[in-house]
């Protein structure tokens, strides 16, 4: 937030504009955030106000209206709303009730002016800092009270202002979410405040039913540049009748066309014979055509995921650069961006202002190395493959400055006002458990601003149980980045729970600081009960049961939603206690309760979005699939368990892929340079998180004579992504068959598959298993190898 503050008809200038910062943009980026925040005295004092001691307005005293809102002839829909709000909070606080009036208040009345009923001249004041249409004034002086904004929006955010500073907040959507003073009397201190916000693209929640809550936290709309499509080829129907008729049009792999990505050269060195190239311009001329306003043409990029043209023209393209996130495999920014250019020059003269969105996303996140991008050439910067639980500077986290360094490699290629960034501010493949984001935004948010770039996208999930209160605290951050994270909280803790404060305070801390310090990055929901280990659980709840005692009413109903995402927590890491434990039918009942603890908090409570959109589909495809395949695959839990193998195998990674060669699959001495892994913890947590590539497990492993003449079998949990399996040096298969895997499933890994090897075994004795594994792409981030138990067992 920008503003500057009027006292007294004497102008001090608090702020520089942001736009003379930017132009420092080169200086500023050697800068740490913090330091070049204090070195351009960005002071972002969202409460602090010019008022002279014992100088304020009186709205309302000991339940009697002394103000009126005087709205201007015909009020538009938001100057309307700006009133209504403020009748609606200032009767539910004090029983008072506002009259509102059209030219001028009655006699004796505090005059609340709104919008176009407020003085038009300080339109140019609020233009001294900054001309976005949210930007606003809020004057309270000898005349009254003026909320004027640059637009209607502008108005009614100063509107919520006010009601801010008489004491109202909105911590969550709905009733349970907002907090009223309790008091019989208002006032307003004297003041002349203007706001511009920080950030222009400030994304709220998604959820339909939020949007009132959006706005009175002032979010705006986030900004994506980008898609994942390309204008000509924009449609499954459009895209199938083209492959028909000319898959020459479509990548080329292993020999053979395939229509999931462009072949973005046509196989050609002409542009003037590439006919990919003319369908797209002729594409985007008859867009613009159509709707000649439209100024950001986001499709001109790939399909999502892979099949990218590997024909040698398209090659050509591509610089010798890898992607170190995603298996070291080739960065395809520099043919997008050569492709983009040439768009970009064919219609600079007869559209110089068009800008084109270019998606920097999974395997073309990287900046170009042999291309400069256009000019008109505009980024979302997307890192879906990093680490989403901890913020830059965090010293548990290898890659928690990465995002960051891939931004700032762009901004030596593109200006940061035609930047976006897309925040991944949820755990992707997580139905919903806790994942607070509290200690990230407060270092991400004002790093991005930091480094000039105001649009930001890729907003959290409307997970309010998970992640409370971190969509509050960062859209406070997005209108001011220098916001007191720690007052801030100290609020929320106070007001959001009442007498329960002290409690709820240590609870949250306790969540803060375990995913803050722990060192634990995978995607997905593999980490959750190693993060919220027993341990951890034990102590949360009785910071919860304390707060349960000390609170009623409102506050009560507050920290029941916690408490009951507490017992959600505990039933699914049970289910996974049991599946480590070879216990699958108590597995399959654990993670029954934990569904329906969850359906019952959505039944039970107003507000609806404690879970994300997709919680139901993620829930199914990541606890009940594994769990009802566990149970379904061992005989409904009813098999006989003949060998439970340890979590611990033998271990080697094979960068060289020679382990064939060197004879790891067969039953002697492994030799030197094997380690212990886990297969009960992610390869994130023990240090492989961004290994692609073959490893080894190996374990021995004594099967009873008894058991010769049994139908015995190998099982396994799951893997990721394939398995090759010996025993006692005979190959004797692996998870490759489609039925059982499939890469661009991300529920693969959590597949079991099973081996007979009855003939194979020696009963009696010792018997050698080796696994080779395979991890080549990116199913989630930081998961790989062998995931859970293996067993033999009888069906």
């Amino acid at each position: 937030m920008i503003w500057h503050n009027y006292c007294h008809g004497s102008i001090r200038n608090i702020v520089p504009t942001y736009y003379t910062a930017l132009s420092e943009k080169s200086e500023m980026m050697k800068k740490s955030t913090a330091d070049w925040i204090a070195s351009h005295c960005l002071v972002f004092l969202m409460s602090a106000v010019c008022v002279s001691a014992g100088v304020r307005l009186t709205l309302v005293e000991q339940g009697e209206p002394r103000a009126a809102i005087v709205l201007p002839d015909a009020p538009d829909a938001d100057e309307k709303l700006a009133a209504d709000e403020l009748v609606e909070h200032i009767r539910l606080i004090t029983g008072a009730i506002l009259p509102v009036e059209t030219g001028v208040a009655a006699n004796g009345m505090v005059a609340i002016r709104v919008g176009r009923a407020a003085d038009a001249a300080l339109d140019d004041l609020i233009r001294e800092t900054g001309d976005d249409p949210w930007a606003f004034a809020l004057v309270a002086d000898g005349q009254g009270v003026q909320l004027r904004g640059l637009s209607a929006v502008g108005t009614l955010t100063a509107a919520y202002e006010l009601l801010e500073q008489l004491g109202v907040r909105w911590y969550m959507p709905g009733d349970i979410g907002r907090v009223l003073p309790e008091t019989d009397s208002l006032y307003v201190a004297a003041q002349h405040t203007i706001q511009v916000p920080a950030f222009i693209g400030r994304p709220g929640s998604r959820h339909e039913a939020a949007q009132e809550w959006n706005r009175r936290l002032r979010a705006g709309s986030g900004i994506r540049f980008s898609s994942h499509n390309m204008r000509g080829f924009h449609s499954r129907r459009l895209r199938q009748q083209r492959f028909a008729e000319n898959p020459e049009y479509f990548s080329l792999i292993d020999g053979e066309r395939r229509p999931r990505q462009l072949c973005l050269t046509n196989s050609t060195d002409d542009l003037q014979q590439n006919e990919v190239f003319l369908i797209v311009l002729e594409a985007i001329r008859d867009m613009l055509r159509a709707d000649p306003d439209h100024k950001m043409l986001s499709q001109v990029n790939p399909q999502d995921a892979r099949g990218y043209c590997e024909c040698d023209h398209c090659r050509a393209l591509d610089p010798p650069l890898s992607t170190p996130f995603t298996g070291m495999e080739p960065s395809y920014t520099d043919r997008y961006i050569w492709f983009i250019n040439h768009l970009a020059e064919a219609l600079e003269d007869e559209l110089p202002d068009v800008k084109f969105g270019f998606f920097a996303y999974h395997l073309h996140m990287l900046p170009p190395v042999q291309v400069q991008p256009h000019r008109n050439i505009a980024i979302t910067l997307a890192p879906i493959h990093v680490c989403r639980r901890h913020g830059p500077n965090n010293p548990v986290c290898t890659e928690s400055n990465q995002p960051l360094v891939v931004l700032d490699e762009w901004l030596q290629h593109i200006d940061p006002e035609q930047v976006s960034w897309y925040a991944y501010q949820f755990n992707l493949a997580d139905p919903g458990f806790l994942f607070p984001m509290v200690h990230r935004m407060r270092e991400e948010i004002p790093a991005v601003f930091a480094r000039g770039v105001t649009r930001w996208t890729g907003g959290p999930s409307d997970a309010w149980a998970a992640h409370l209160p971190t969509m509050y605290v960062t859209l406070k951050l997005f209108w001011d980045p220098a916001t007191d994270v720690d007052a801030l909280m100290e609020e929320f803790y106070e007001k959001f729970y009442g007498p329960a404060a002290a409690a709820m305070k240590g609870y949250h801390e306790h969540l803060e600081h375990r995913v803050r310090d722990g060192n634990f990055h995978a995607g997905s929901v593999w980490d959750v009960p190693h993060i919220h280990d027993a341990e951890w659980r034990a102590a949360a709840w009785r910071y919860l049961d304390a707060a349960h005692a000390a609170a009623d009413g409102v506050y009560a109903q507050r920290i029941e939603i916690l408490r009951r995402q507490m017992e959600m927590l505990d039933a699914y890491c049970a289910s996974r206690a049991a599946r480590d434990t070879f216990d699958f039918a108590a597995e399959k009942e654990a993670m029954r309760r934990a569904e329906a603890l969850r359906d019952a908090m959505l039944e039970e409570f107003e507000y609806p979005m404690l879970f994300p959109r997709h919680a139901q589909s993620l829930f199914r495809r990541f606890v009940e699939t594994p769990a009802l395949r566990h149970y379904e695959s061992t005989g409904q839990g009813r098999g006989d368990i003949v060998v439970r193998f340890d979590h611990a195998w033998d271990f080697i990674l094979d960068r060289e892929q020679w382990g064939h060669y060197a004879g790891y699959h067969l039953p002697v001495s492994p030799g030197a340079n094997w380690q212990r892994l886990r297969t009960d913890r992610t390869w994130s947590a023990q240090g492989l998180h961004h290994y692609y590539g073959p490893a080894w497990y190996r374990q021995t492993v004594y099967v009873p004579a008894e058991y010769e003449g049994r139908d015995l079998h190998l099982w396994f949990s799951g893997v990721n992504d394939t398995a090759d399996v010996w025993l006692n040096g005979e190959y004797i298969g692996g998870n490759h068959d489609g039925a059982e895997f499939d890469v661009y499933a991300f529920g693969a890994s959590f597949r079991p598959f099973q081996l007979a090897v009855a003939d194979a075994l020696r009963y009696g004795g010792e018997n050698v298993v080796t696994v080779r594994v395979n991890r080549s792409r990116t199913g989630e981030v930081g998961i790989g190898g062998l995931i859970g138990p293996v067993m033999l067992y009888v069906p």
